[in-house]
């Protein structure tokens, strides 16, 4: 399995481009293993031979696995963003923006998310990071509904419901995609759907 990193996020310092293809394939060849045998188990040894580098080469970037990881990890937060949620767009177009947003998220960071999953029962570090991505998006989200429930457009209800419903369903579409030939107008239902229980 390889893993291609975006070129887009990688750290702002500038290291060179030949210093920036050792980052990508060091943190490709770590997120290959990661995901075949796991964190704990993956040796600085093995990234490096994966990666083709040696371990002094890991070193002039990271100060160890750990710092790895988080940097890996770091590239993809926060999100979601929703500078728009002050627009004159409707609830039911942000929410459907949103949610497609959160989908290509979850297809496009699959494997991290995994690892992540994994790892949080072994690894404070990783659990923190996790819980600080989980409460950073539903924060954003939740700020949003609200928004709209003060602006008189969504009835007050329980927002966290609407909220996990959304990004549960999200989670579980890869599961049943046999039975979604059209993700997109899925989406589209499911925030209708949504959107007809909080409206006012």
């Amino acid at each position: 399995m390889n893993v291609h990193l975006s070129k887009n996020i990688l750290v702002a310092e500038f290291i060179g481009p030949k210093g920036e293809e050792t980052k990508a394939r060091l943190e490709n060849a770590a997120l290959t293993l990661f995901a075949r045998q796991g964190y704990e188990k993956t040796t600085i040894k093995e990234i490096t031979r994966e990666a083709g580098v040696s371990v002094a080469l890991l070193y002039r970037y990271y100060s160890g696995k750990q710092e790895l990881l988080k940097q890996i990890i770091g590239q993809i937060l926060p999100f979601p963003r929703t500078e728009d949620q002050h627009s004159d767009k409707s609830i039911e177009e942000l929410l459907l923006a949103i949610t497609r947003d959160l989908y290509k998220f979850h297809c496009d960071h699959k494997l991290i998310i995994q690892i992540l999953l994994a790892e949080r029962h072994f690894n404070a570090e990783v659990a923190q990071v996790l819980k600080e991505f989980s409460e950073s998006t539903h924060q954003n989200l939740r700020k949003l509904l609200w928004d709209r429930i003060e602006t008189g457009e969504v009835r007050e209800h329980n927002v966290d419901a609407s909220l996990f419903t959304l990004t549960h369903i999200i989670i579980q579409i890869d599961e049943h995609a046999a039975l979604i030939p059209d993700t997109d107008a899925f989406l589209r239902d499911i925030v209708s759907i949504i959107c007809q229980g909080i409206r006012k």
